[in-house]
């Protein structure tokens, strides 16, 4: 006969077990991807970046991709879509969705210029 405490004790080694497994293996679907959208307001220049394992990391590379003195982080995600929009007199916004039409979306939503479009946009998914 089993005692409530020896079950206890194998419950919870088997709840320890699967908890163990499952931080595992997100770990490991999830990695390398944050991607990354930089701009330059004065001269609308843009780089991006995207499957890389850290926010920093894509931040740095989409940075040195556009390569313009006061470049910034228009956009960033994790796992999902970012989109670019410019507009004239160097305005732009920066969105990030699930999907591409809601990162479009968003970008839209936040450039305010009137011939605002969306001139990219950068897909960041789980492996």
């Amino acid at each position: 006969m089993t005692t409530s405490s020896s079950l206890r004790e194998r419950s919870v080694g088997r709840f320890l077990l699967c908890l163990l497994l499952l931080v595992f293996s997100v770990g490991l679907c999830e990695a390398g991807t944050f991607c990354a959208i930089a701009v330059s307001p004065s001269t609308g220049r843009y780089g991006h970046a995207r499957n890389y394992d850290s926010r920093a990391a894509a931040e740095r590379a989409a940075l040195a991709q556009c390569g313009a003195w006061d470049a910034r982080i228009a956009t960033w995600g994790y796992n999902g879509y970012l989109a670019l929009a410019l507009g004239s007199g160097n305005a732009w916004g920066g969105g990030y969705g699930r999907t591409e039409r809601l990162a479009r979306a968003s970008a839209l939503a936040r450039c305010p210029a009137a011939d605002r479009k969306v001139v990219l946009v950068v897909y960041s998914l789980a492996r």
